[in-house]
């Protein structure tokens, strides 16, 4: 997927801001804003092409972890999709099942699936914001929860091709990807 240059490098999310939480068991809505521990460390794009164009590889499915105060969740990104990706935002659909891990005892608190929406947009050079749409599901696949977070992030390392990660080689994947999609002017 073709990333804007604002997007590119690795950034580190520190806390976001609860701004809706909605039960839907019990139709409580809660819209005061919350502020909470999420630390997660996240990279866009990998590898660039001959205009200087940046591209990031999805892979999935892939796990990721977010530290809270109370736990750890790991999660088990099963889909990701791009709904926008422009030079004013970039949003994604994410499917995942999402694990819950105590920081007190080391157990497994709590275990869910999860679709998040996500929109970036740049703020200024270096920063970006995030919107989140988080709904969980109960086994049976009923959406119980709803949150929508907001956060600040900041860019922690400036973009640098990567050509293998986690067993693949990204570059290999890269110009094969370009060249079935008629993009062969694009070859670095």
């Amino acid at each position: 997927m073709k990333v804007p240059a604002w997007l590119s490098g690795t950034w580190i999310v520190n806390e976001e801001t609860a701004v809706l939480g909605e039960d839907f068991k019990t139709g409580r809505i809660d819209r005061s804003p919350s502020v909470f521990m999420a630390r997660q460390e996240f990279t866009y794009g990998s590898q660039k092409d001959r205009q200087g164009g940046i591209w990031h590889y999805i892979g999935a499915p892939y796990t990721s972890k977010t530290r809270l105060t109370a736990y750890q969740e790991f999660h088990q990104v099963k889909e990701k999709q791009f709904l926008v990706a422009n030079e004013a935002e970039v949003q994604f659909r994410t499917l995942m099942t999402v694990v819950r891990v105590s920081n007190l005892n080391g157990r497994v608190a709590d275990s869910f699936q999860q679709e998040s929406i996500t929109s970036y947009r740049p703020l200024e050079d270096g920063v970006i914001a995030l919107a989140a749409s988080n709904k969980t599901f109960d086994a049976n696949g009923r959406a119980v929860f709803q949150q929508n977070n907001e956060a600040r992030i900041r860019r922690y390392k400036h973009f640098y091709e990567t050509d293998k990660k986690d067993g693949k080689n990204l570059r290999e994947l890269f110009l094969r990807y370009l060249e079935a999609n008629g993009l062969s002017n694009l070859i670095p």
